[in-house]
């Protein structure tokens, strides 16, 4: 079982101290020496780490460049890609997010089985590479994708992951390049 050590920072009375406290899997910590009860669950660091490298593996890449061909009309609107229409689209030049930040996203929201009422557990077996496994996968990364600034749809659009929908549709891994 991996542990790791996370240090806490904290004040009582003014005087400020640090403590160390081993983790397992998850930690809930009861922080009893302040008024109000203050729960907090931390996820394994390392946990997360081999979560993001396993994802890596099982989603596809984006299949569009961040801030590609900036439209000169609608300014803050890049080059994005529909896979549907099979035509580019406008998205924010923001979009697609960083891709480990995603992946890190996209794990927690797998660890804690829902994002936004969404249902988003599927299988990290990378030797799973069934059409419905695949399919189950692009969706979730899909909802993580367009919810990605936590708020319910408030992200990037399907048009900046096109590879994500041809994942979603024919359930085969593509890591094609549509906006560079």
């Amino acid at each position: 079982m991996k542990t790791s050590t996370i240090f806490f920072n904290y004040a009582i009375a003014g005087a400020a101290f640090v403590s160390a406290a081993p983790l397992l899997s998850s930690c809930v910590l009861d922080l009893g020496l302040i008024p109000e009860l203050v729960q907090v669950n931390l996820p394994l660091a390392a946990t997360a780490t081999d979560t993001i490298s396993v994802l890596n593996q099982l989603i596809p890449q984006f299949g569009v460049r961040q801030g590609a061909q900036p439209d000169q009309v609608q300014v803050g609107s890049c080059d994005g890609f529909n896979a549907a229409a099979n035509q580019t689209a406008l998205i924010q030049c923001a979009c697609p997010p960083d891709r480990v930040a995603f992946l890190d996203l996209l794990g927690r929201a797998i660890s804690n089985g829902t994002f936004f009422g969404d249902d988003t557990t599927f299988s990290l077996d990378a030797n799973d590479l069934s059409e419905e496994t695949n399919k189950i996968r692009a969706n979730v990364a899909t909802v993580v994708l367009q919810s990605f600034n936590l708020s319910k749809g408030v992200g990037c659009p399907a048009a900046s992951a096109p590879n994500f929908f041809v994942m979603q549709t024919s359930g085969t891994k593509l890591d094609q390049v549509f906006v560079a």
